[in-house]
């Protein structure tokens, strides 16, 4: 994918993430990237999952999954995974943001270090990685 072409990052949101999903809206979506952030959790009414996205100050786009039947359809199995999809809706990535739950243990930015490669019309070194539990 060249700066030419827009991705598209499809998040399935995380309250434990944001923080990060934030920065990477900063510094990715003036690159091309579209942030769309899915919010499956049947036990959460839509107006909750509407003011959490408004209180977390995401730029992206909201989509209520209700049912989860986009979630399902994509296999996620977890609300901290994140696919990131070419123009021609081929899986370019799957996986966890990076390596560590603790902000200061990171050893690898598994989405950035995806995204990077694939603005340089380049593929992944890491197309998948496992997410945690």
């Amino acid at each position: 994918m060249s700066a030419s072409r827009t991705g598209i990052l499809l998040i399935s949101n995380s309250r434990a993430s944001a923080k990060v999903a934030k920065a990477l809206e900063a510094a990715y979506m003036p690159k091309g990237v579209r942030f769309v952030y899915l919010y499956p959790n049947v036990d959460e009414t839509e107006s909750r999952k509407y003011e959490f996205h408004k209180t977390s100050g995401y730029a992206g786009a909201l989509v209520d999954d209700k049912g989860s039947k986009i979630a399902k359809a994509l296999a996620c199995v977890r609300t901290s995974e994140n696919i990131v999809v070419d123009n021609d809706q081929k899986i370019m990535f799957r996986g966890p943001i990076d390596d560590s739950r603790a902000p200061g243990g990171v050893k690898q930015k598994y989405l950035a270090d995806a995204l990077d490669a694939l603005l340089a019309g380049k593929m992944p070194t890491t197309p998948y990685s496992t997410v945690f539990a």
